[in-house]
């Protein structure tokens, strides 16, 4: 130790074959370490004055001969940081900028608990002891290569947020044993098949297959849509009915989307905001489910105008919400069956179905009408969930001869038709939402023979036009 400056500093030159890195410059390896004692406390988060002076030089001295002759690393960051530790950091850090990340590294932090690498030192990881959290992760729980190969991506991010971390939490990243990584799907509708999958559909569900293939959002944003982010226009202009604006906080960039309602899919949703506008005029959701639809009629009975007038006023304030079915009942002296009955009358023929049309239930006649009529009832609207559409999915794609199919590759499907149609790089990237050519490629599909075939007729042609042209010169 030697004083310079009017700083005490240490010199401790490692063993032959040890490095030690600065962590202000982690790419450059030292054969020694060569600090000021008040640097190398500070490191460790000991700060204010009396901890530079020839007592914390010795001290130091001291503190490096223990870490080597015991065989613990030597680094000036405190080695009981835990990869907890690191993992809670990586959880504020994505919090702080409110990235969905966080429930991911949340669930990976879980995970490392119940496998007990949580409280591991994290100057203690090495490749051999990750190789084996490997297998055994592989083995107990059954997952994947490129599920591990998650894992050790946001454990590396959390080592490299440790070392950017003030004081810095550890100094280096160990070396992960990343395996084999799953490789690029290529499974998407052709328009052979997407004409033949969706006549198949039921008829709630056939609106968001037909959404996912056209316009190529995620499945859990599509699963949100509402009618409040939708301009459906009243006529559609060449085949483009309207816009949707999907908010930030639904879309995986965080950045946002707009896009256009066009061909089928346009048709659709006019379809499903008719059906809405007549059964449920109050849900919001644009994808939901509702039970089935009864036809009732009865015979021609005759109904004086004033309870008419009176079912009317029930019917309007139980639509409204003001009133409910119940207490409608009441008053009337029915069952609250048959108010729900004038309120999907009310809903579905407007109020001339209640003054002058005819009111069944069941098959029983209610009260005395001039005309019969038939009532269409709608019941028992809920949002659609992930697993109804998955499950209706897999049955049609199998029955279609087409088992690997998965709901994630209609996004590919819509990447084909605006590659298609003669969209940009840039262009179809904005429509998917990506925002890296890497992510852009891992969704693109692989030329199939046809239009293998049709590039070399295109560079055959090219060359005959050359040879001509230097022939002609």
């Amino acid at each position: 130790m030697y004083q310079k400056d009017g700083l005490w500093w240490v010199k401790f030159p490692l063993p032959f074959g040890q490095t030690w890195s600065d962590p202000a410059k982690p790419r450059k390896l030292y054969s020694r370490i060569e600090v000021s004692v008040r640097w190398w406390y500070r490191a460790q988060g000991v700060t204010g004055k009396g901890n530079e002076g020839e007592f914390w030089a010795k001290r130091l001295l001291s503190d490096l001969n223990h870490q080597y002759y015991s065989g613990e690393p030597i680094t000036a960051v405190n080695h009981r940081t835990t990869i907890k530790d690191l993992m809670a950091n990586l959880i504020s850090t994505y919090g702080e900028k409110k990235l969905s990340s966080e429930v991911a590294a949340e669930q990976k932090l879980k995970v490392f608990e119940r496998h007990r690498i949580s409280g591991m030192v994290a100057a203690h990881v090495t490749t051999d002891s990750m190789r084996i959290y490997r297998k055994q992760r592989m083995l107990v729980d059954g997952v994947s290569s490129a599920t591990v190969n998650r894992d050790f991506a946001l454990l590396r991010r959390s080592f490299r947020l440790g070392i950017k971390h003030s004081p810095p939490l550890v100094t280096a990243v160990p070396f992960l044993p990343f395996g084999e990584d799953c490789k690029r799907r290529q499974g998407y509708l052709t328009l052979d098949l997407y004409d033949k999958l969706i006549p198949k559909a039921d008829e709630d569900v056939r609106p968001f297959y037909v959404a996912g293939c056209h316009l190529g959002i995620r499945v859990g944003a599509l699963l949100q849509l509402k009618w409040s982010w939708i301009e459906l226009w009243n006529e559609p202009i060449n085949d483009v009915h309207g816009i949707i604006r999907l908010p930030r906080h639904v879309i995986k960039n965080r950045d946002g989307l707009t896009t256009v309602i066009f061909g089928d899919f346009g048709r659709e949703l006019r379809r499903l905001h008719t059906i809405k506008n007549q059964h449920f005029p109050q849900q919001d959701l644009v994808f939901v489910r509702w039970g089935e639809r009864i036809v009732r009629d009865g015979p021609v009975t005759r109904l004086n105008d004033q309870q008419r007038v009176e079912y009317l006023r029930i019917g309007r304030a139980c639509v409204a919400g003001t009133m409910k079915s119940e207490d409608g009942a009441v008053i009337l002296g029915k069952s609250a069956r048959f108010v729900q009955l004038l309120m999907s009358r009310l809903r579905t023929d407007g109020a001339d179905a209640i003054l002058h049309g005819a009111l069944t239930l069941r098959d029983r006649v209610h009260e005395e009408h001039l005309l019969p009529c038939s009532a269409l009832e709608v019941f028992d609207v809920t949002p659609i969930r992930y697993g109804y559409v998955r499950d209706r999915w897999t049955d049609i794609v199998t029955e279609l001869g087409h088992p690997d199919l998965v709901m994630h590759d209609m996004r590919r499907t819509a990447l084909d038709i605006f590659k298609r149609a003669g969209l940009r790089r840039e262009e179809c990237k904005r429509w998917l939402g990506h925002k890296t050519d890497s992510m852009f490629e891992w969704y693109c599909i692989d030329p199939d023979e046809g239009e293998i075939i049709e590039q070399g007729e295109r560079i055959a042609a090219s060359l005959r036009t050359r040879r001509k042209a230097a022939s002609a010169s």
